[in-house]
């Protein structure tokens, strides 16, 4: 019963990752070392579509159970960064992260506010804290997807007062 439960629980999520806009697109593949991020295009990524870089490697699943122990497995990372508080100083406003967890394509995912002004030393930092978490888990060469997005914004037109 608890397992079906969980079973439940981990589609339920990912269908709601997936519904949510956590689907990858514009992904720059770089091996573990992002390219040095600058103004020009921090300007062009905030009047356009989200970039993403990508750290670690992408399990190779063979099976619908292997995607499955692997979503769990990055379910856990997540509660536990959370609960030991590994990423608290990096997080808006004092830090760029807005956002993290995983995707439907099995990335752990870091979002940084839009236009916010990130250094590849500090997604370096951000990786090494996530790998070693990882590590802890049995998980090697973790992938994370870094991305940039904007908070939600609240239309006036449809919001009420």
């Amino acid at each position: 019963m608890r397992r079906s439960f969980l079973l439940f629980f981990v589609l339920a999520l990912l269908l709601l990752l997936s519904v949510t806009g956590f689907i990858a697109y514009n992904k720059i593949t770089l091996g573990g070392e992002p390219s040095m991020r600058n103004s020009e295009e921090f300007e062009e990524k905030c009047s356009g579509l989200p970039e993403q870089i990508e750290y670690g490697k992408l399990p190779d699943f063979k099976s619908e159970k292997d995607r499955q122990n692997w979503m769990i497995k990055l379910d856990t990372l997540g509660n536990s960064i959370r609960a030991k508080g590994l990423l608290d100083s990096y997080f808006h406003p004092n830090g760029p992260i807005i956002s993290y967890g995983y995707d439907h394509s099995g990335y752990f995912v870091v979002t940084f506010k839009n236009c916010s002004m990130v250094e590849k030393q500090q997604m370096n930092e951000i990786y090494e804290i996530i790998d070693v978490e990882a590590r802890k888990l049995g998980i090697e060469n973790i992938p994370v997807l870094f991305r940039v997005e904007s908070f939600p914004s609240v239309d006036k037109k449809t919001s009420k007062s």
